[in-house]
Parts: C-alpha cells; structure tokens; sequence
C-alpha cells in the first residue's frame, strides 16, 4: 500500500527469469560466391540466419568448420555474428555446421552440415578445358567440368554473312570480336553486347564472309 512505501530508505525488488529451454537450430551454414560448389580462391566464407527464439534470445553461436561433414579440423569455436571466413589450401573441400545458444547460456541442436565447397586456384585448371578456374568463374561454366566450358560450337556461312554459335550461361553478357590475324591489339567489337537468355546464343556479323580470311571469339562482358 502507499502507506508502506513511505519510510525511507527502501528499494525496489525485482525477479528476472531466463527461458531454459534449448533454442531450435539455425539453417545450415552457406558459403558465400559459389559457383558449382567452388569457390576462387583460398578463402571460404560461410553466412548463416540466427533461429527464431524470441523468449530465449541469442547471444552467440557455436561453430564447426572441417573438411567432412561434421568435422571441425578448420574451426571449432564461439562466434558472436553470423558469418565466418576460413582460408584453406587449394583443392579442400570444407563443411560447416552451427548452434545457437540463448541468453541463458543454453546450447540448442546444430544445424544440418552445408553443402560441400571446393576451393579452386584461379590460374589453375581444375577440368583441363583450356579455361582457368578464375576464368570459368567470370563466364558462369563448371570448373570441374571439360563439357562445360565458353567456346564456340558452330560457325555458318550464309551469303555474305557469318554466324557464330557460342555455348552461353542465361544473364551472362558476350560480346562478338573479329580480326583478320590473331595477334593482339587487332581484335575489334562487333555490335553491342548480347545478354544470353539460353544455352547458346548465335552471333551474326553481316558481310563477314567477304573477306579471304576472318576470326572470331567472344568474350564475357560486365
């Protein structure tokens, strides 16, 4: 009553409760600017979305990184974000795993382990097509796969022009080149670019077949 709260000194007391219960798991951990479960370079980064526990809140997360599903030989430890960069050697295939834990310092389930990403030296050539781990990366081809590579697949002559067919990656944009030799600087633009909406997009270069000699190549643009 008011009248007990009237002599003085008096404090306030209060009752703070934590919720004990195990928060659920976080989504598995993904990694970020992978292409066909690779990525360039040495550094692996994974990034994840804490749990919905409103009643138990998150502090931090557990973390697990190896180079087999559950593992943890590359990281094992707290983190207070939620993304974490490993650097690793070139042809290690990594996995990540995590668990979140509330406010109570309770320790909830992991989530289910990432996929599987390889790091790739981007001077190297991991499927022997020609093609640079770096550069397959920039075209959107498989650098695990000599099938999937930027190349020309046919090449017609119709009159006087020419057409060029090229395997393409839908969204990706290529532009059309020619020269009459093949030393550099003599390679010159033809067109505007052309963004692929398929698996293959065909180039014409109108007049071409009247030249006694020409080369084309096609190149991936920003």
């Amino acid at each position: 009553t008011n009248g007990d709260w009237s002599p003085a000194p008096y404090e306030a007391q209060y009752l703070k409760l934590y919720d004990v219960t195990p928060p659920p798991a976080p989504v598995a951990p993904a990694a970020e600017l992978v292409l066909f479960g690779t990525v360039i370079g040495n550094q692996v980064t994974f990034t994840w979305t804490a749990a919905n526990d409103p009643e138990g809140g998150v502090s931090n997360y557990y973390l697990q990184i190896g180079t087999s599903p559950g593992a943890s030989d590359l990281f094992d430890g707290l983190v207070s974000g939620t993304s974490k960069t490993v650097t690793v050697a070139f042809g290690t295939s990594v996995h990540a795993r995590v668990q979140q834990i509330n406010n109570a310092g309770i320790f909830g389930p992991y989530s289910a382990s990432s996929a599987s990403v390889m790091a790739l030296d981007p001077v190297a050539d991991m499927d022997g097509d020609g093609q640079s781990n770096g550069s397959e990366f920039t075209a959107g081809t498989d650098p695990l796969s000599a099938a999937s590579a930027l190349r020309t697949t046919a090449t017609a002559i119709f009159g006087d022009d020419v057409n060029v067919t090229v395997a393409t990656v839908s969204g990706k944009s290529y532009q059309l080149e020619t020269s009459i030799i093949l030393t550099a600087p003599s390679w010159s633009g033809l067109g505007a670019p052309v963004t692929a909406n398929g698996p293959s997009t065909t180039f014409t270069h109108n007049g071409g077949a009247g030249d006694f000699k020409r080369f084309y190549r096609v190149r991936v643009v920003p």
